[in-house]
């Protein structure tokens, strides 16, 4: 019989689906191919770098000694990450009021020209809205309510259900079973994943258009604070905006009459730039910075050497 040598399976690459079997060993071969023109010692391997015959006269292969690989292993060189484009450039408006450009800045590729990580914005925004949480839910067990623990029926002999006391969950106004209890939601992050999960979203706005740089963010004198506000970003054509501003004199770190001109107004929200965040930049369509606020923002994120 074919395949069968008494009674013993005959030894074959091939399974019994007639599919080719293969190794792990055989993934990591490469096929060997020689050349006429490659050079003597050399063996040229396809996808893989080429094996140097050390006993070749021809080829000076320098090994670094003990004390030589010893300074690059402790080497104490700050290591410094790159994963960011270079710097981008963007238009300067005069104010929300006066909505015409003045020329041009250099936004920094630190901060506008980031990789898009997704799943990082969704790791800092769950996590802020986390810790936002008051965790003051709380409700009574049977054992906290206000009743007496006297068995309310007899075990047996009423052809009914059996019961205990008259604060069991069972009953209306009874305890509640596995209810919530005060707690922190909190948890602490790491610092790294949320400033890259900053720099996704700015990166973000850019790319969509939606990031504005305006030259200061303070109201004309002649403005009647609120109703000029709100004409300027239905004339702009803004349904919500985030503005990061920044007042180098004042006490509140926002020009004091846009603060009051934007208190009331829900889809209108001004912050400092130490107040900026991911979950504020994906609620508002649109984000406006301030040239003050925006070069604070650059000198924040410059002393960072581990962005990623």
């Amino acid at each position: 019989m074919a395949g069968f040598i008494a009674g013993h399976r005959s030894v074959s690459n091939v399974d019994r689906w007639g599919r080719q079997a293969r190794c792990a060993m055989g993934a990591l071969q490469r096929e060997k191919h020689t050349f006429s023109h490659a050079p003597a010692g050399v063996d040229l391997v396809v996808n893989s770098t080429p094996r140097i015959r050390l006993n070749d006269p021809a080829v000076n292969v320098v090994i670094p000694d003990v004390e030589q690989r010893s300074m690059l292993e402790h080497s104490s060189a700050p290591i410094v990450a790159t994963q960011f484009g270079g710097d981008r450039e963007a238009l300067v408006y005069r104010s929300l009021y006066d909505f015409v450009p003045t020329g041009a800045t250099m936004l920094s590729g630190r901060m506008f020209n980031a990789p898009i990580r997704e799943d990082i914005v969704h790791t800092v925004v769950k996590w802020q809205l986390l810790s936002r949480r008051a965790g003051t839910a709380s409700t009574k067990s049977r054992a906290e309510v206000s009743y007496s623990g006297r068995k309310i029926a007899p075990q047996k002999g009423r052809g009914r259900a059996r019961h205990g006391d008259r604060g069991a969950p069972l009953f209306r106004g009874g305890g509640r079973s596995h209810g919530p209890k005060p707690r922190d939601w909190s948890y602490p992050l790491n610092k790294n994943v949320r400033r890259n999960g900053l720099r996704s979203a700015l990166t973000s706005k850019y790319a969509a258009g939606r990031l504005w740089i305006v030259q200061t963010a303070e109201l004309p004198p002649d403005a009647k604070s609120q109703s000029d506000l709100v004409d300027a970003m239905v004339r702009l054509g803004f349904e919500s905006t985030l503005v990061i501003d920044w007042d180098h004199a004042g006490e509140r770190k926002i020009s004091p009459h846009f603060e009051k001109a934007a208190f009331k107004l829900e889809n209108v929200l001004a912050m400092p730039p130490n107040g900026l965040n991911c979950y504020d930049m994906l609620s508002f369509q649109h984000l406006i910075i301030s040239l003050p606020a925006l070069h604070k923002l650059e000198r924040r994120f410059l002393k960072y050497t581990s962005l990623c």
